[in-house]
């Protein structure tokens, strides 16, 4: 009954959140009206087993914007690839242990809520490494409303007086080759939209639970984001419709509103300066990396500012198409920079919180 209880709580707080408009209504939502259900009653419950299957659906939905053209144009993006996550890893571990130090939050909470990643995606990930999942997905969606909010008219006033070419990394659509052998194979069981979901649900939980058993960090949401990429990639059998990753999203929501307490509402004031202090680094690092690719040619200035802007894929994607950037750089540089932040800056954080 508890369980019922709370993902019908969940499912409330992400219909209020829609109409709202608010960034991610299903995460958001749900965590917001499970929070104040739990802080309240005092029993928001859901089992582990939950979060698991979540945040395999959650590498699956990663998985299914890769495409075959995409792995090929990486290779011509590689150096603003690499030079954009060497950033990104220095920025969040010198604003992670800058938030441990002038708040309350611990270091371990700190460096997840710092990480550009999703915010289901880090408080996912943060419940794993046993961090405070409301505080991570709290400065999480302080990152992704300020970067939708703020970041394109931040570009579109710092790019004003540039006229620009879009064209400074040649990076042509390549023919997907879709008719192999493995695709043809599989086309001969799977032909209609519900045997491909479950096809897809089937691999995704089966790359879960082998992540599950590395006991890596975001193990799960790794393995099945990679197993489901590869299929994606290669066949035209994958598909994950969007109301499995609404599902997906208020199921993440409630799990993160379990963990929010009284003293967790308490602590909301101690937030603000940090969330400030993440914002702003966020557009030191827009801004440099901006001139760097600009003057080494690795990117025009626009585009590369949208490729390193700490939103949503898709959301910058569009934007950017929108203000005159190339969108697809913008979007391989984005894919990278998420499927790096998910599957390998976690593992840098434990690997630094276990020798220091």
């Amino acid at each position: 009954m508890e369980i019922l209880l709370t993902i019908l709580v969940g499912y409330f707080g992400y219909v209020v959140a829609k109409k709202l408009k608010t960034p991610a209504p299903g995460m958001v939502g749900s965590m917001i009206a499970v929070g104040i259900f739990n802080v309240c009653i005092g029993n928001a419950y859901l089992p582990v087993e939950i979060k698991l299957i979540t945040q395999a659906i959650s590498g699956a939905f990663i998985g299914v914007q890769v495409y075959k053209e995409d792995l090929m144009q990486i290779k011509k993006l590689i150096k603003p690839i690499i030079l954009l996550v060497l950033m990104l890893t220095v920025n969040t571990f010198v604003v992670g242990i800058g938030i441990a130090m002038i708040s309350k939050v611990d270091l371990v909470t700190a460096l997840l809520s710092c990480v550009s990643g999703g915010v289901t995606d880090m408080a996912l990930i943060s419940l794993d490494m046993n961090a405070d999942a409301s505080i991570v997905a709290l400065l999480q969606l302080v990152r992704l409303v300020g970067t939708l909010l703020f970041f394109p008219s931040w570009i579109q006033w710092i790019t004003r007086k540039d006229d620009e070419k879009i064209n400074t990394v040649n990076c042509t659509d390549s023919e997907v080759n879709l008719n192999g052998r493995l695709n043809q194979f599989l086309a001969k069981f799977i032909k209609s939209k519900n045997e491909k979901l479950v096809f897809t649900l089937l691999i995704t939980l089966l790359a879960g639970i082998i992540g599950f058993l590395t006991n890596f960090p975001s193990g799960v949401l790794v393995c099945s984001m990679t197993l489901v990429a590869i299929f994606n990639s290669t066949t035209t059998q994958t598909y994950m419709p969007n109301k499995v990753r609404i599902a997906a999203q208020i199921c993440a929501g409630s799990l993160v509103g379990c963990s929010v307490t009284r003293d967790t509402i308490l602590g909301l004031k101690e937030l603000i300066l940090p969330a400030v202090f993440l914002l702003l680094s966020y557009l030191v690092v827009n801004y440099l990396y901006g001139k760097i690719c600009n003057r080494i040619k690795y990117l025009d200035f626009k585009s590369a500012l949208f490729a390193s802007s700490p939103a949503g894929v898709s959301d910058m994607a569009l934007i950017a198409g929108d203000l005159g950037a190339d969108m697809k750089k913008t979007s391989i540089i984005q894919v990278a920079r998420l499927v790096y932040a998910i599957g390998i800056m976690p593992i840098l954080i434990q690997l630094f919180m276990t020798y220091i």
